[in-house]
């Protein structure tokens, strides 16, 4: 299972581009999940009819 996540701040590049966009790859079995930047041309694709989900808790560490 595949989901994308979007924050309010750039988190990586996908196709030379910055991106706010994270796609998380679940792989339930195994319980292994594998995170990556993707682009907004991706999305579409990963997601198919839903949206991009929203978490800003990237942003909101303790230092």
């Amino acid at each position: 299972m595949r989901i994308v996540v979007g924050t309010l701040e750039s988190v990586g590049a996908s196709r030379g581009e910055m991106t706010t966009l994270i796609c998380y790859d679940l792989h339930l079995d195994s319980k292994i999940v594998h995170c990556y930047p993707v682009s907004g041309v991706d999305v579409g694709t990963i997601m198919e009819d839903g949206g991009v989900l929203v978490d800003d808790s990237f942003h909101f560490m303790q230092t």
